[in-house]
């Protein structure tokens, strides 16, 4: 059985060894699923707000797009990883308190798109907005990244083993 590691809210974390990633209740958050085709490492930032985290931030930087993303692409520098080599998914984003003037999802989205085009990081596929919290798997064994949303228990496969991901949805 694969050691599964969760990678909770301002959680960076980075696997080279084979084990299951994981975001579990992804609101207006996204996870930014990284994974290196070539040396199997694979890593999820669970991102809760836009931008980068203030001087007088109440919490820590990776909490913040900018701060998860710089950290995230660091930690697999460490990791002796070709940052060029990563295929990126988004996941998340939902505005589960279904808020007519609510703005964070849509800030989210654009500011992880604008730091993924800024950075040279191509996003891949994803699996943004609607009304449904999501939840995202990544078998760093495999590379195959699974998501689902809402009390859904069918997965649906942004990314299997030996397979380019192509799918892309805005909900």
């Amino acid at each position: 059985m694969q050691n599964i590691i969760d990678v909770n809210t301002g959680d960076v974390k980075v696997s080279c060894g084979g084990e299951v990633l994981r975001s579990l209740a992804l609101g207006s958050c996204i996870a930014v699923v990284a994974y290196d085709p070539a040396s199997g490492a694979g890593g999820i930032a669970h991102i809760m707000l836009p931008g980068m985290a203030p001087e007088n931030a109440r919490l820590s930087g990776t909490f913040y797009a900018e701060d998860a993303i710089s950290n995230m692409l660091e930690l697999f520098s460490e990791a002796g990883t070709d940052t060029g080599n990563l295929e990126v998914f988004l996941v998340g984003a939902a505005n589960v308190l279904k808020r007519h003037d609510d703005t964070i999802c849509e800030a989210n989205i654009n500011s992880v798109l604008k730091i993924m085009d800024e950075k040279g990081i191509n996003v891949v596929s994803s699996f943004l907005g609607g009304t449904e919290r999501k939840r995202v798997y990544l078998d760093t064994s495999s590379g195959s990244v699974f998501c689902s949303q809402g009390d859904d228990s069918d997965m649906i496969t942004l990314r299997g083993p030996g397979q380019n991901a192509d799918f892309v949805s805005y909900i």
